[in-house]
């Protein structure tokens, strides 16, 4: 049980050792360790520039109380060496992962030949790929995936920590959402709905059949009378 539960964590991790790439594209979320990983990416030469997307800002950030997400990986990667002109927002307010990397996906439209290192939490990758893969198609290969440490995991079994369990399970939980709502779930689902409910009507069909037949039968005469 013990191997599966460690299985099913490692499932989600699709990450490999960083390769060089043209930009780096920081995942928003996580931001006390996502932008530092594109740093470090940036200032050993691995990548070139960092791509930063904008999350839908929230009332304080409006009120210009907090920074949005966009202006602190900004800010961190400022503060971590990278030079402005190395540093490129693009698209608009994005709410959710699909969002993110839809913004990223028309970027690699845009730029054909351009090769991205994508920066995310070890637990994120695989619904990433996934994603970018349903954007994309065959071009998502042009986009490799680096882990980024959780400064709440420290590597030990991860369903004997609550948080970390939590995020284990609403990762699943998220890859299910996006297959039937982006995928093909959808369709499944209804042909599955579909079998069920004309299986029903054949059953309820061939039970009204069945007692119009014992119906007839019984009022047949039974030759006893004169």
């Amino acid at each position: 049980m013990t191997v599966f539960l460690g299985q099913a964590a490692d499932w989600l991790d699709v990450s490999g050792c960083p390769v060089p790439a043209e930009y780096a594209f920081v995942v928003p979320g996580e931001e006390n360790t996502r932008p530092l990983v594109a740093a470090i990416l940036y200032r050993r030469g691995i990548v070139k520039k960092i791509l930063v997307a904008e999350n839908v800002a929230g009332s304080s950030q409006t009120a210009g109380l907090l920074r949005t997400t966009s202006q602190l990986i900004v800010e961190i990667l400022r503060r971590r060496g990278v030079r402005d002109a190395d540093i490129i927002p693009i698209g608009g307010a994005t709410a959710n992962s699909w969002d993110d990397l839809a913004i990223l996906s028309d970027f690699l439209r845009r730029h054909p030949s351009s090769t991205v290192s994508l920066v995310t939490s070890s637990f994120h990758t695989r619904r990433c790929r996934w994603i970018l893969r349903q954007q994309l198609g065959g071009e998502a290969k042009r986009v490799t995936f680096v882990a980024a440490p959780l400064e709440w995991y420290d590597g030990i079994p991860w369903w004997t920590r609550r948080e970390v369990a939590a995020t284990v399970a609403s990762e699943y939980l998220k890859l299910g959402f996006y297959w039937v709502r982006y995928g093909y779930g959808s369709m499944w689902i209804a042909f599955f709905v579909g079998i069920v409910f004309g299986g029903f009507v054949v059953l309820r069909f061939a039970r009204r059949s069945s007692r119009v037949s014992v119906d007839v039968r019984s009022g047949e005469p039974d030759g006893s009378s004169p």
